[in-house]
């Protein structure tokens, strides 16, 4: 089985470097992302079919191919506990109708979203009951976990909503579980190079740099062999899953990079999401290898 793979709000399309990462085979159909340095490294590193800028055009097409998997990583400031939490008043917050559009015309077995673990609680629950809601008035249920990077192998306290949608009635997605936790693989001190204060390392997000390492915002500041350390790309790349050298000579500068990885799925996470899929009864990992 050759499994055929689209993603929106596409990011660095952490999941197809998952998929890659793990020797599934696959077809990579296409990718939605308007920043343009994503663009630019997607058409890089992964070449799929088609590469869209706007979502909402996408969703108006009549002719959407067709993915087995789906996945959305959809924007999270809108509900981000360090934004405005505008919810669906932003932009951002609604983007979500563009994807009921696009699963409603090009039917995906499997739709996979990951949002921060607010979305569950903002609006008293109001937010992501809609959410789901909208996702059943096209024929979709689904299946949510929080889920930490620390869990899966990597040292990043990263919290995440994944979830697993299915069309309603579907045995495979019905019968659906979530990874069970792995525990480290890696430690925080082999990816920063030297002995860390911290065995887990603070969130990787897209903003706040250069706070002083006592403050509380503080994110990208350590003490490592004694001495303050900043990260740059190559850790927050490997803490979030990727090889060190991800960056070398695709010309995507220091700040793009940390802020993409502050965007990005972590690999082995949603890795493990995917390989759990179930397609005639048995899992990807045993289907499309």
């Amino acid at each position: 089985m050759i499994v055929k793979i689209g993603t929106v709000c596409s990011g660095v399309d952490a999941p197809v470097f998952a998929l890659t990462k793990l020797g599934i085979n696959f077809e990579h159909m296409y990718s939605c992302e308007m920043d343009d340095a994503c663009v630019s490294l997607i058409g890089q590193k992964y070449k799929p079919h088609e590469i869209h800028r706007d979502m909402w055009d996408l969703a108006e097409r009549e002719d959407i191919p067709y993915c087995d998997i789906l996945i959305a990583g959809l924007p999270c400031q809108a509900f981000s506990n360090i934004g405005k939490k505008l919810g669906l008043q932003d932009e951002r917050g609604i983007l979500f109708r563009a994807l009921t559009k696009i699963m409603e015309k090009s039917k995906p077995k499997y739709v996979i979203f990951e949002n921060v673990r607010n979305i569950l609680t903002h609006d008293n629950g109001k937010t992501f009951n809609i959410i789901s809601a909208a996702f059943a008035e096209v024929g979709y249920t689904f299946k949510y976990k929080l889920m930490k990077t620390s869990d899966y192998g990597l040292p990043q306290g990263r919290v995440r909503v994944y979830a697993v949608c299915h069309r309603i009635g579907d045995k495979d997605g019905e019968d659906y579980m979530f990874p069970a936790p792995i525990g480290l693989k890696v430690t925080l001190d082999e990816i920063l190079g030297g002995k860390a204060e911290r065995k887990i390392a603070f969130t990787v997000r897209v903003g706040g740099r250069s706070m002083p390492i006592g403050d509380r915002r503080n994110w990208d500041g350590y003490i490592v062999d004694g001495e303050e350390m900043r990260l740059k790309q190559n850790h927050v790349a490997m803490l979030q899953g990727f090889p060190a050298d991800f960056y070398e000579g695709t010309g995507v500068c220091k700040t793009q990079a940390l802020k993409q990885m502050g965007n990005t799925m972590t690999v082995p996470v949603v890795g493990m999401v995917m390989a759990n899929l179930l397609f005639d009864g048995k899992k990807l990992m045993e289907v499309a290898r």
